[in-house]
């Protein structure tokens, strides 16, 4: 149960995960899940999310959804990030600092041209393509948020 997780408090230096919070769309229930995960991370604790201002890629999702549940998912905008961090924040009575910044490749990673690229030339040029990129186009969002040490 990630509400409950099987860790001492500040187990961990970093905590991350992509993708998991769009399986609910409860933004409380978020929160609490944010809380836990900053409960056991002592430094930084990172959240990738689908990127609502990339229209291109909410607009691949939308289509590609009609046949396959996988890519019915929750994108999110910065403002949604900031409101789940603070509200978790709170909740937790950790300071810290919080930032949203965008990630990952450019669409053309998603596109019918990479996927006839096998999969170590694949590799290779996600090794290159992926870093931090404009809101606008970023495939995900990343909630950062770095715990104050006293």
């Amino acid at each position: 149960d990630a509400r409950q997780l099987a860790f001492p408090d500040g187990a961990f230096d970093l905590s991350f995960h992509k993708g998991f919070w769009s399986c609910f769309a409860d933004d409380g229930e978020i929160a609490k899940l944010f809380r836990e995960q900053l409960r056991v991370t002592r430094g930084i604790a990172l959240a990738l999310v689908h990127n609502a201002r990339n229209t291109r890629m909410r607009d691949l999702f939308r289509r590609k959804a009609a046949s396959d549940n996988l890519y019915k998912v929750r994108f999110y905008q910065p403002e949604e990030l900031i409101e789940i961090a603070r509200r978790g924040l709170a909740d937790a009575a950790v300071e810290a600092t919080v930032a949203v910044r965008g990630f990952g490749g450019p669409d053309w990673m998603h596109g019918r041209l990479c996927a006839r690229l096998g999969p170590r030339l694949r590799g290779r040029l996600a090794a290159v393509a992926y870093r931090w990129t404009p809101l606008g186009r970023a495939e995900s969002l990343v909630l950062e948020v770095v715990r104050k040490t006293s």
